[in-house]
């Protein structure tokens, strides 16, 4: 194993346990945050390698993706929501999430390129619905009349799976570590029940719902349409 401490940052978030679960086996030290602090901490160079959302990875051409495994989903992804108190197509004002780039972002996109609307942020409690992501997410069906997922959104309208976050690194890294470091994310999602069992007490919803989520709605290896998403999402993105 490489002997190099790289200073590593990953989401906080279930989707991603069983990659904590796959680094700590190897003994790979890293830290943990939301998505939008792991952008940040690579973007400033407080961290060389992040499970960034893939928003910011689009906006630092500088960054390298440095392994095939990610977040994704081809089909519902249940903790990507956009949760509203009225139909979609009578949505005007959304409130970000600030734990997302990602996931705003595909908002935006989903109003501004498939249901040609205009949409306006607003931050204030009067708002029209909400983008929410992450573990919350699970808890928030039965509070709004009408909940939307947003992967879902997306492949009905491009057919294709929707990737929200990729493993990229600011600076050139040995090559060595490469290999150890992908075999432990390996290693980690080939073993998705014994990370749940390990992490049951950080968990809010059932194991079997953990198990289900994680092998149903969470994708974890990047294949080519899922480059395909990535690219397209990019060209929407960059006509906002």
């Amino acid at each position: 194993m490489s002997k190099t401490k790289y200073k590593i940052g990953l989401v906080n978030f279930l989707n991603s346990y069983p990659f904590r679960y796959g680094l700590e086996q190897k003994e790979i030290e890293f830290q943990t945050a939301v998505p939008s602090l792991i952008a940040k901490g690579l973007a400033e160079h407080k961290l060389d390698i992040g499970l960034v959302p893939v928003a910011a990875f689009h906006d630092h051409a500088q960054w390298n993706r440095i392994s095939n495994f990610g977040i994704a989903s081809s089909k519902k992804v249940k903790t990507v929501l956009l949760c509203a108190n009225k139909p979609i197509d009578e949505i005007v004002s959304i409130m970000a999430d600030s734990d997302s780039l990602t996931s705003n972002r595909l908002c935006h996109v989903i109003f501004n390129s498939f249901l040609n609307r205009k949409i306006v942020w607003d931050n204030s409690n009067n708002v029209d619905a909400m983008v929410r992501i992450g573990d919350k997410a699970f808890e928030l069906d039965a509070r709004f009349p009408y909940v939307y997922d947003m992967a879902e959104l997306w492949k009905n309208h491009t057919n294709l799976p929707f990737v929200f976050a990729v493993w990229a690194a600011n600076k050139e890294l040995e090559a060595d570590f490469i290999i150890d470091f992908n075999l432990a994310l390996e290693f980690g999602i080939e073993n998705i029940t014994e990370s749940v069992k390990k992490y049951q007490d950080l968990i809010d919803v059932s194991p079997d719902e953990a198990v289900d989520y994680l092998t149903a709605n969470i994708q974890h290896t990047l294949d080519e349409d899922c480059i395909k998403s990535m690219d397209l999402f990019k060209k929407l993105s960059d006509i906002l």
